[in-house]
């Protein structure tokens, strides 16, 4: 099979000097914020927490480049390093989408620093005299230094629940590249 024009330079290497994406931008000329990876030996893995930001906070906090650094922009940035091919910022700052991030407790930074996060967007159709609830699941990502931990699949369980409480969602709509069929 023929390599993707970003697979070689979208995943990074644990021993890339803990860079977490090779290049700013793609082939597709999408340009990311940049993301340097967390040190992992200063976060706290068992005591994870999530954060729901509205497709509101989504738009006002994700944009500009002098933008205060904020959960939402860290996802931004996050998703943008592991899905460089998808344009994350404009789903971020499109007030269509939400997100949730998935931070972990750092002994550097109090308030935690961002391992994970989706973007999504509640879906409602008229269908067969009733109505289809979903969650459309547009990006979803955990950091590389991060993964093997369940931190994953902590996160999607969250999304569900949040789903079923919050829009009583039946289902998650996603796309996944051939490298994220063994997750879904």
């Amino acid at each position: 099979m023929a390599e993707s024009p970003t697979d070689s330079a979208t995943l990074p290497d644990a021993n890339d000097d803990k860079r977490s994406t090779k290049s700013a931008g793609n082939a597709k000329g999408i340009v990311h914020l940049e993301y340097v990876a967390p040190d992992v030996d200063t976060l706290d893995i068992t005591q994870l927490s999530f954060e729901f930001i509205s497709a509101e906070r989504c738009a006002k906090e994700t944009g500009g480049v002098d933008a205060p650094e904020t959960n939402a922009r860290a996802v931004t940035r996050l998703v943008g390093a592991y899905i460089p091919a998808v344009d994350g910022p404009t789903y971020m700052r499109s007030g269509d989408y939400s997100a949730i991030a998935l931070t972990a407790p750092s002994k550097i930074n109090g308030n935690g620093v961002v391992v994970g996060g989706c973007v999504f967007r509640p879906q409602a159709h008229a269908f067969r005299g009733g109505t289809c609830r979903f969650i459309e699941l547009a990006l979803f990502a955990v950091e590389n230094l991060c993964q093997g931990r369940s931190l994953g699949r902590q996160l999607m369980a969250y999304l569900k629940r949040h789903a079923v409480d919050n829009y009583q969602a039946q289902s998650i709509l996603t796309f996944a590249d051939y490298k994220a069929f063994a997750f879904f």
